[in-house]
């Protein structure tokens, strides 16, 4: 029994000195990614600004002032032809079957995955923006993920009837909030005695329900780049040791993902857009008016926390 107990805990010493060495590789390499990013989005803040047509800036007050707007008349002369290659028809992605045995699968791969880049999301507006990124940013990011988070609404009904009240209670993702019932007394015959029976029955009910529903979908996006890290070493996303994606989450939405509210409100901040006050150059230069003034608010759902995905090898268990 000793010895088990013995086992037990420094099986529970290794694990956490493992995660506290998994936690120093990550901080490690974020710190050296970010000082690769920061070195990048100098680059992409000075060419969002040239797209704007804010750059060169004068020198002199003998130089012209006229500013040519050649960098965004490029791009946008390009866009139309990039986005016709994708949405010229209506399938947007087809699956070619290798013989007449996969021909049925191939039209169901590709009527379900225009389904989903086309109706489940905004695939046009995706790519759109993924594209112009790419053209004005030297880099474009879209995010394919499985959306798992929690919606709840809340929804009032009056004079329901009981067959209507027993159908919306059903479902297994409403939950009623309130209640209230209008009875209505009635007088029947009793088949066996022959005697007027008096009863009440609900007549009318009035409700108040929350719904709730995991979302259990497949999410595109497109995402800012000033938002990605990456290795400074890295050739691609697949092979990269080390990528990242920061985003800045209400902790309303990451209670909906899942994760414990209380623990969240400690990191939780007055609003603020900027991912990395370090990297404010290039958020200031996508939107120029961010001028890091927010409203005041007190609720604590709205508060922002700086959420961070890692994702690195590791060699985790030897």
């Amino acid at each position: 029994m000793a010895k088990d107990y013995e086992d037990k805990m420094d099986n529970m010493v290794s694990e956490e000195t493992d995660m506290e060495h998994l936690a120093g590789v990550i901080k490690s390499e974020m710190d050296d990614a970010k000082d690769f990013i920061h070195q990048v989005g100098a680059e992409r803040a000075e060419s969002t600004e040239y797209y704007l047509g804010e750059q060169p800036a004068g020198t002199s007050s003998m130089q012209s002032e006229f500013v040519s707007t050649d960098v965004r008349d490029s791009v946008l002369f390009m866009l139309p032809s990039i986005m016709r290659t994708f949405f010229g028809t209506k399938k947007i992605v087809e699956f070619v079957p290798h013989g007449p045995e996969d021909i049925q699968v191939a039209e169901q791969q590709t009527n379900y995955v225009n389904y989903i880049i086309q109706e489940k999301n905004q695939g046009f507006q995706v790519l759109y923006d993924a594209f112009k990124d790419a053209l004005v940013r030297k880099t474009g990011f879209v995010k394919v993920f499985w959306d798992d988070s929690i919606s709840a609404s809340t929804s009032e009904y009056t004079d329901l009837d009981p067959i209507s009240y027993q159908a919306l209670t059903l479902d297994p993702n409403v939950e009623i909030v309130k209640e209230s019932v209008t009875m209505e007394t009635i007088t029947q015959v009793d088949p066996l005695s022959g005697e007027e029976v008096t009863q009440e029955i609900p007549a009318k009910y009035d409700l108040t329900i929350r719904r709730v529903k995991a979302k259990d979908q497949v999410c595109i996006e497109s995402i800012p780049p000033e938002e990605v890290l990456i290795s400074r070493n890295a050739r691609d996303l697949e092979s990269a040791s080390y990528v990242a994606h920061r985003m800045i989450k209400s902790v309303s939405d990451l209670v909906a993902m899942g994760y414990d509210q209380d623990e969240i409100e400690q990191y939780a901040t007055q609003s603020s857009s900027a991912v990395d006050p370090e990297a404010f150059e290039e958020v200031e230069a996508r939107n120029p008016f961010d001028n890091m003034i927010y409203p005041d608010r007190n609720d604590s759902g709205a508060k922002d926390v700086l959420y961070v995905e890692h994702y690195l090898f590791y060699d985790f268990d030897g």
